[in-house]
């Protein structure tokens, strides 16, 4: 992370509807007091999917990946500078969701469980103030002592 002030667009979703647990044809259900949570793992790369085969293989929207990435590393966060881009990854996310992508599978891609998610998108404004100062001999043994007690 870097030192600096930032606003960003990032991606929230919860859980609104699952079917039993093995039973993936079930009528769903819906999932009652769910917390929001960052949008990253299994659905960064349906905000940022991408395209390609072999040494073909790129970001589907380079310019948007771009930012992502750059966000990431300055902030340690998912997410975009730009509105336009974090609108786009939000309408992808709810595409997908729409089309079952985030159901519950195993490695064998038998589903296990089909589930809906509701997303929304937050700004949040970040600073960082990043200072590092070397640690001595005297403090290390210091923490021992401390520590022995």
């Amino acid at each position: 992370m870097k030192p600096g002030t930032y606003v960003i667009y990032t991606l929230q979703f919860r859980k609104t509807h699952e079917s039993p647990w093995c039973k993936p044809e079930e009528e769903m259900v819906e999932v009652k007091d769910n917390q929001w949570s960052g949008c990253g793992g299994r659905f960064e790369y349906s905000m940022e999917p991408w395209t390609g085969i072999g040494n073909d293989w790129c970001p589907q929207f380079a310019a948007s990946h771009n930012e992502f990435k750059d966000v990431e590393n300055n902030t340690g966060r998912r997410g975009w500078y730009t509105l336009e881009f974090a609108i786009k990854g939000l309408y992808r996310l709810r595409e997908a969701d729409k089309n079952g992508k985030f159901n519950h599978r195993d490695s064998y891609d038998k589903l296990h469980q089909t589930c809906r998610h509701e997303f929304k998108m937050v700004r949040q404004s970040i600073f960082y103030d990043v200072r590092t100062e070397e640690v001595g001999h005297a403090d290390y043994e210091k923490w021992v002592l401390e520590q022995s007690k």
